[in-house]
């Protein structure tokens, strides 16, 4: 993904070479979103998580550009090549697609881990209630008290 995050349609005089930028942004989130996706369906987190930082930079990228296109939307919409446009507005729509079916893989990552949290955090409440070697205060072998059980991070998160 070769793309000049520093060059915006702004920096075009044509409008049809600022659309084409435009296309270019949305193809390189697009595939990004679909090699995010394809990384957590296959379980591949660290590649994941080496994503991250680009589709940021992208995302950030595509807004501007939106922004753009919105302050100059009545100018280019007169000035482009209808083509352009078409194939423009086929773009959106494939991308809406990708980030969609990203989202539904996003969302689902979040649901495993929330649950194996939960699962780790029965399993350490358990261990320390079956487990427990110490006395009492009066003299019984411990265990008759519940202690809380903590993995150092907010529970409520």
């Amino acid at each position: 993904m070769n793309l000049q995050l520093n060059k915006t349609p702004r920096h075009y005089r044509d409008p049809n070479k600022a659309i084409q930028q435009v296309m270019n942004t949305i193809d390189h989130l697009r595939q990004l979103y679909d090699s995010e996706t394809q990384a957590i369906q296959d379980s591949r987190m660290n590649d994941f998580l080496s994503m991250q930082d680009r589709k940021l930079e992208l995302a950030q990228k595509y807004q501007d550009d939106a922004q753009y296109l919105i302050k100059k939307g009545k100018d280019i919409k007169e000035k482009v090549d209808p083509k352009l446009r078409t194939q423009l507005e086929s773009m959106e729509k494939e991308f809406s697609e990708a980030a969609h079916k990203n989202m539904e893989a996003l969302q689902r990552m979040s649901r495993v881990m929330k649950r194996m949290h939960d699962r780790i955090m029965m399993a350490a409440k358990k261990s320390a209630l079956t487990q427990s070697l110490q006395y009492g205060s009066t003299g019984k072998f411990g265990g008759e008290k519940q202690k809380v059980v903590t993995t150092g991070l907010s529970e409520t998160a």
